[in-house]
């Protein structure tokens, strides 16, 4: 099941790869993944806004779409394939 939230109510995550890690947009445009029960340590950090990342909405369990104020809309995948 993937979780969609909106990054401008806190906490904005999506749950990623079969809720395996969980993606967090940051007011510098750069998103956060940390492995589920490791919220001390980010597992990867993906630069790629200029901007805050404003919402996150889960494709699928590898692909995430990422919006900013600057009107593009990117996309992450953490495929190992």
């Amino acid at each position: 099941m993937m979780h969609i939230q909106d990054v401008q109510k806190p906490p904005g995550f999506t749950f990623f790869q079969n809720e395996e890690k969980v993606v967090t947009g940051t007011g510098e445009g750069v998103l956060n993944i940390f492995n589920w029960g490791e919220w001390g340590n980010i597992s990867d950090r993906f630069p790629g806004h200029p901007m805050s990342v404003d919402c996150m909405v889960p494709y699928n369990s590898d692909i995430v779409f990422t919006g900013s104020f600057d009107g593009i809309i990117r996309w992450i995948s953490k495929s190992e394939k």
